[in-house]
């Protein structure tokens, strides 16, 4: 737990906004004229991570690991100056090298050496205006920070910062490479892809380095190519590292993959973080059937230099188009398989908005078939993707169904998923219409869901085969799916 206590020894009220790592709600805290307030924070696995925003341009920046193994505050020493405070807390013999820098105002940095519990006081001086920034690090712990920057009380009104609009000395961007060829999105699979960030640097020297800080858990990254120890002013670099989640990843939420570097710019200290929020894809592995149409990327096809479509379905999959469906659009005849990249650009009417979908997906759209030689003036869209026939385990009275879907509805068309066993009884898992009633839409659109379903066995079956079927179209809308997963337990989104 991370205790905040404040208090507030002026003669105005304070109000204090504090932002925590992304993904936690921020917190806003007003302390009257000689008041005092606290307030606690969960530290998880990856330690603290807290940005304070006060009056008078004051900011605390805290991070450390869960131990808490370092300590660090900043006073006024009553000349003019401040008194940074450094306390180590490891109850081994190492005796780590910490650092006091100033940021913004050409006061250096000066690095002492602490034993176990003990601690040391560096003075920095101050510019007539009073402002400061000072930042606490450790050379061995490149999560730990402590940062307080803002201006000394009680010095002559008027002096405007002087550091506004001075440019960083050191900037860091950080971007996740690729999944895969398909899947554009910053994601985060079992084999995971590697992270790179090019450095930006604007002053002489790059001292620590930058350094990949990874959740709790995961294995250390392994440096494909290493930051340089000095850049030129204005130059830009890039450093990269492979970066392999574990086996198991949080089926929901995000990731945060942190960069962070420190230099000596001159007379100044420079410190820099960047960053990248990752989801998690949904693993198809451990299910009875798991299919998320990746295995396709080999044969797509590219549509004006975008990859790209097949009209081949996964291994054990098959498409069935009704026999009298006339020829439309050859890439759209029937259930296709497309990027989503290539199927909602530059298609647009929300093709786009299937975020849920990843990569390769499948995709029934007799709005675009119809596209081609209007071929709803002569037939119906009736085309049906047929699933592997899936053996039931023996006991199994109950089958659970989930995958990823985007559905705009149009009268007259309807789409189905049903489950088909192998003793001839069928199940309707799902239904579409137009109607307002008697289906599982309401006659609406039903855009980038998570369906579930659980259905029963009937007695003696031994396998079941899915059919998601969309039928009755003309130049009507589309129904996209991905993540396709049946079990004998229930499946999460």
């Amino acid at each position: 737990m991370l205790t905040l206590d404040l208090a507030n020894p002026g003669r105005q009220g304070a109000v204090i906004a504090a932002y925590p790592e992304p993904g936690t709600a921020p917190r806003h805290y007003t302390v009257d004229v000689k008041g005092k307030l606290s307030d606690s924070w969960q530290v998880g696995p990856d330690g603290y991570d807290l940005r304070l925003h006060g009056p008078n341009g004051a900011l605390w920046h805290l991070r450390g690991d869960a131990a808490g193994s370092y300590g660090a505050s900043v006073s006024e020493d009553g000349g003019g100056r401040l008194a940074a405070g450094r306390r180590g807390r490891q109850p081994d013999r190492r005796q780590p090298v910490m650092t006091v820098g100033d940021l913004a105002y050409g006061g250096g940095q000066r690095e002492v050496r602490l034993g176990a519990g003990e601690s040391a006081v560096v003075n920095l001086p101050v510019g007539k205006e009073g402002w400061y920034d000072v930042v606490v690090t450790a050379r061995d712990d490149a999560r730990y920070r402590f940062r307080r920057a803002g201006r000394l009380p009680n010095q002559a009104v008027g002096f405007t910062d002087p550091a506004i609009g001075l440019a960083d000395p050191l900037v860091l961007d950080v971007a996740l490479g690729s999944a895969s060829t398909t899947i554009d999105e910053p994601l985060l699979l079992p084999v995971g892809p590697p992270a790179q960030g090019p450095v930006h640097r604007h002053r002489r020297r790059l001292g620590a380095g930058a350094r990949p800080l990874l959740p709790a858990g995961w294995p250390a990254p392994t440096v494909l190519t290493a930051p340089p120890s000095t850049l030129a002013a204005g130059q830009t670099v890039d450093a990269e590292w492979e970066v392999l989640p574990p086996a198991t990843l949080a089926a929901t939420g995000t990731s945060r993959l942190l960069v962070t570097a420190r230099a000596a710019a001159g007379a100044r200290y420079a410190v820099a973080d960047g960053e990248v929020a990752a989801r998690t894809a949904p693993s198809m592995a451990g299910y009875l059937l798991g299919e998320d149409f990746e295995s396709l990327a080999p044969q797509l096809t590219a549509v004006s230099g975008v990859l790209g479509w097949t009209a081949k379905a996964p291994a054990g999959w098959s498409v069935v188009n009704a026999p009298g469906m006339p020829q439309g659009t050859v890439r759209l005849q029937g259930w296709t398989f497309h990027t989503k990249r290539e199927w909602s650009t530059p298609a647009g009417q929300d093709r786009g908005n299937f975020t849920r979908g990843l990569g390769v997906l499948a995709v029934a759209d007799p709005d675009d078939w119809d596209d081609t030689g209007s071929p709803s003036a002569k037939g119906k869209f009736d085309s049906t993707l047929v699933s592997p026939a899936v053996p039931i385990p023996a006991g199994t009275s109950t089958l659970h169904l989930g995958f990823d879907s985007h559905y705009r509805q149009e009268a007259p068309q309807k789409a189905t998923v049903t489950a088909v066993f192998d003793t001839g009884e069928k199940t309707r898992l799902l239904s579409y219409s137009s109607d307002a009633t008697g289906n599982d839409n309401a006659g609406k659109d039903a855009q980038n869901t998570f369906v579930a379903r659980q259905f029963a066995v009937p007695a003696g079956a031994k396998s079941v085969t899915l059919e998601f079927r969309m039928y009755d179209a003309g130049n009507n809308w589309y129904w996209a799916v991905d993540h396709v997963r049946l079990d004998v337990r229930p499946v999460t989104g």
